[in-house]
């Protein structure tokens, strides 16, 4: 049985991946992670998959199933024009995260391909997914080879495209890895160890109504966050 390569970020559903393949697929995984110094997020993440992996390793029937993840720094990644042409160009029409320059470029220099990514639909957005993909709606998702947009793709799969959040809920319930799946980190933005509540990821969570305690802070540094934007583009205007 080949290993599965997938990039782990230490969120809910990269996390729920990982444990239905190790424990309910009988897969084995290379888990691959990007650490970005400048995040405030990474100490959260790395903890989390720590904690994931050492219960996933104390039950018998996934032990060494896991292999130790492989750590890249992204001030590694190399140049590439070609990759970062190729992400301005769709940019440019559809809304895409500058990760995914950086993350093909990685890709690119290390030979990595069949990666998993663990993007949901309602997270890949509807525009970007029919640039992709033959026909998103009906569940098929072979690359549209008519468009340029799945070259800076290529390196991918996207094996829960037609799964919910609350999907993996019921589904990680069903099969007894619940506790650990809830050990995952999401927020982009913690505030004193506790989710801000107000990133992108913490607003997804919300939507799941998943039993989260965020930070009381959060609504507070969100309202100066957005006073200090309205200041910013006053000034702007009056420049």
């Amino acid at each position: 049985m080949h290993t599965i390569k997938l990039l782990w970020t230490g969120g809910w559903d990269s996390s729920y991946r990982l444990l239905d393949l190790a424990l309910h697929r009988q897969h084995r995984v290379q888990p691959i992670y990007v650490l970005d110094p400048r995040r405030k997020s990474y100490v959260y993440e790395l903890r989390a998959m720590a904690t994931i992996r050492a219960g996933l390793e104390s039950r018998p029937e996934a032990r060494g199933r896991v292999a130790p993840v492989r750590v890249y720094l992204r001030d590694d990644i190399l140049a590439n024009p070609d990759i970062t042409t190729l992400y301005q160009r769709l940019a440019s029409e559809v809304h895409v995260g500058t990760q995914y320059d950086w993350l093909a470029r990685l890709c690119a220099q290390e030979g990595l391909r069949d990666l998993e990514l663990s993007l949901t639909g309602h997270e890949a957005g509807t525009e970007l997914q029919e640039r992709l993909f033959r026909n998103p709606q009906c569940g098929d998702y072979r690359f549209r080879e008519d468009d340029f947009a799945w070259e800076l793709f290529q390196y991918y799969r996207f094996p829960l495209l037609s799964v919910t959040k609350e999907a993996m809920k019921f589904d990680a319930e069903a099969k007894g890895f619940l506790p650990l799946l809830e050990q995952s980190w999401f927020c982009h933005s913690p505030i004193l160890g506790r989710p801000c509540g107000h990133c992108q990821p913490c607003r997804f969570s919300r939507e799941s109504n998943r039993a989260i305690q965020y930070s009381r802070l959060g609504p507070l540094l969100e309202l100066a966050r957005r006073a200090r934007s309205s200041l910013r583009l006053m000034r702007t205007a009056g420049a």
